[in-house]
């Protein structure tokens, strides 16, 4: 695992946590993958600029697209994070 921070992160934040490798991978490949594609939690944390409980709590209140639920996992749809994000940003 490689330790990775968020830019918005100030000194009142907790400390930047380490990343696993898998969710580096896939941050390394978002251009590339597909709007049908499924990312975890962590994923929206690094690519939203949160914390995994904040992702929780935005997703629940509705500032994020609602996650899907594949057996015992949960799962972002990439292309509407992409959407969402796309429209954050304008």
């Amino acid at each position: 695992m490689q330790k990775e921070c968020s830019a918005l992160q100030t000194s009142n934040e907790q400390k930047c946590r380490p990343q696993p490798d898998s969710t580096r991978a896939t941050i390394a490949i978002w251009d590339d993958l597909p709007n049908d594609a499924q990312v975890d939690v962590r994923v929206v944390a690094v690519m939203t600029g949160t914390s995994v409980p904040t992702v929780w709590r935005h997703a629940r209140i509705g500032l994020l697209p609602a996650p899907r639920h594949f057996g015992g996992s949960t799962r972002w749809n990439v292309g509407e994070l992409r959407e969402m994000l796309r429209g954050k940003s304008a």
